[in-house]
This record gives C-alpha cells, structure tokens and sequence, in this order.
C-alpha cells in the first residue's frame, strides 16, 4: 500500500487503542459488541486494528468503523482523520482532501451502484481522482485489488487500450481492464484473475457499455 496511507492506519490504529484504554474495553468486550451488530471479528482480527507496527495494523471497512464509533460513543474522525482533524504530531505534513466514496463496483459480475455521497475518505490530495469505489468480489485480485479494498476513479468516458477502469453495462458496474479491437468492432472486458473469462461485447451490443471512469489508485482495506 501507498505510504500515503500510513498516517491514517497509524491514527486509527492510535485513537482505538486508546479509547478502548479510556472505556476500559478489552478485545474480547469489542468482539461481543460488535457480534450485538451482526458483525462477526475474530480476535486476530482487532489484534491487527491496534498493532503497533505499521506492517500489522489493518482498517476496517466503513460500516464496522460506524459501528466502533457507536461503541465508543465517538465521532468517525476520532478514528478515521478529517480534513479539519488537527495532525498528530508525528506525523509527516501530507496535504489531503476527501473523496467521496460512490458505493461499489463489481470486481467479478457486474452489480448495480449505489451513490453515497455523505460518506468520504481522506487521501492524499496528489491522488489525482474525484471520487472513490468500494471493490466487491475477487475479479481483480492479481492487481492487488480484494474484496473492500477502496478503489480512486478519474472520472472519464475514454479510457486507452489496457487501462483498467469503472464500465456501465446498462445500469450494471463492473472494474476491469478494457482491450478495444476496432478491427473486430469489440471490446473486451478482462479481469485479474485467471479463474474468470473475459467479457465480449461487439456490435449493437457495444451501444450498453459505458466508460465511467479509470481506476488511478487504491487503498487496501483488509481487514
């Protein structure tokens, strides 16, 4: 993962340790919380929330950061750094902005995608992006893409042959790479992942498949 993203993993990772210490809240208190929430974690899991090595700590997707912050009677920028939030001290000065998170985009079959623009995520603003996608399936793995992992789009209607992108296929998204064959009059949807064979369109079909946008950069979310 980009190091861009190492202050908000650290402040995360910081802030629940922390409140978990003030709340008197052990792990084994979080986990039961959290399964009130239907939300399953194991042990080794929230381990990772609050390492102290960077290598370790992982973040979690944003409904189980809604619910921690429910827990803790917290506001969401007490774990996940605001654009407003004062720095902590150690970390390096890194100029940020938010990216509205756009719901989700298939990565395997083409699901519909909902638009929610009250939830956002804080980045570097040098990612040069407008907004973000939640990867859902295993489709682009071999990119380094899993399922959760945050997803930065350039939004565009043009994309060049190889890059990977947002498609429409009628009200359906999908993130893949696109081959053009202008000879054949196709495009070719590929995912990165052997398991999973291409997508074909030519023709008239070509008149339901929209660019929405490339896929510039992502933030791993494995949690």
């Amino acid at each position: 993962m980009n190091n861009a993203f190492s202050d908000t993993k650290k402040y995360f990772s910081e802030n629940l340790r922390e409140l978990m210490r003030v709340k008197n809240i052990t792990q084994k208190d979080l986990i039961e919380k959290l399964k009130e929430k239907n939300i399953e974690k194991s042990q080794s899991t929230i381990s990772s929330w609050i390492s102290k090595d960077i290598k370790y700590i992982k973040v979690p997707t944003t409904d189980v950061i809604n619910a921690l912050c429910d827990i803790l009677d917290c506001n969401r920028n007490v774990l996940i750094p605001d654009v407003s939030s004062k720095p902590h001290p150690s970390f390096l000065e890194v100029t940020k902005r938010k990216f509205p998170v756009l719901g989700e985009v298939a990565a395997g079959k083409p699901i519909y995608m909902n638009e929610d623009r009250d939830c956002y995520v804080i980045a570097d603003s040098e990612i040069n992006a407008d907004y973000c996608l939640i990867a859902r399936g295993d489709s682009m793995v071999d990119l380094g893409i899993d399922d959760g992992d945050l997803v930065f789009i350039k939004q565009t209607d043009q994309l060049r042959d190889g890059d990977v992108g947002v498609v429409a296929i009628d009200d359906e998204t999908t993130l893949k790479r696109v081959r053009y064959d202008k000879l054949n009059n196709q495009i070719t949807l590929i995912s990165e992942n052997k398991k999973y064979p291409p997508m074909i369109y030519k023709d008239e079909q070509l008149d339901h498949i929209h660019i929405l946008g490339k896929a510039v950069f992502y933030q791993s979310m494995i949690h």
